[in-house]
């Protein structure tokens, strides 16, 4: 199997989201270490960000958090939870973070989330779109069908002109854990085709 050395986790970081996802994303933290992919994500120890980041030290993985200080004060209650096989990066302001989270990045996950997270998923998106983003897999983690809106919606965008094979190439949907890592390997293997065919 490849090695996806680093994966970006965007996703919810309120604690107000509802339960039914926080099981999931806490055992996508413990694959991502036993899998020996690092967790890169935007810092936080509360909501689903919380749990990915708690999965991931509970099995000893290597995490690495980026925020702006702002966010930092405001979503990250216990930095002590940094102290140990972690690395914290501090950056100025929201749009360093993003792109910093992106470019480390072998592949992105994406789960259940609200404004923060469209705007995250969009704006890679378009990096790779205008060519400032290499492109690479990103898999949207569809737990109980959370993305199936923005599945429809793409499939319009298709059928009407607006995106086409080389806009949404890179972009996966996985319904179960079980597929993250075989949705990886066949998105990277696809984009590596197209890449080859000097696109």
């Amino acid at each position: 199997m490849m090695k996806f050395k680093k994966i970006a986790v965007f996703c919810g970081s309120s604690p107000e989201i509802h339960p039914k996802y926080d099981e999931r994303m806490f055992q996508l933290g413990q694959m991502l270490a036993e899998k020996d992919s690092a967790l890169i994500f935007g810092i936080g120890d509360e909501g689903l960000m919380g749990q990915v980041f708690r999965g991931t030290r509970s099995k000893n993985g290597y995490v690495i958090g980026v925020t702006t200080q702002k966010l930092l004060d405001l979503q990250c209650k216990d930095e002590s939870l940094f102290d140990n096989n972690a690395e914290k990066i501090v950056v100025e302001n929201l749009s360093v973070r993003k792109d910093k989270m992106i470019q480390d990045a072998d592949a992105i996950l994406i789960g259940p989330g609200g404004w923060g997270t469209y705007d995250e998923f969009s704006e890679f998106a378009v990096m790779v779109q205008i060519g400032t983003a290499k492109r690479k897999p990103m898999l949207f983690l569809n737990f109980d069908g959370f993305w199936n809106a923005i599945k429809d919606h793409m499939r319009r965008m298709r059928e009407e002109g607006f995106i086409n094979e080389f806009k949404d190439n890179f972009i996966g949907f996985a319904d179960t854990l079980e597929e993250v890592y075989p949705s990886l390997e066949k998105m990277r293997e696809k984009i590596d085709a197209y890449e080859e065919q000097g696109n």
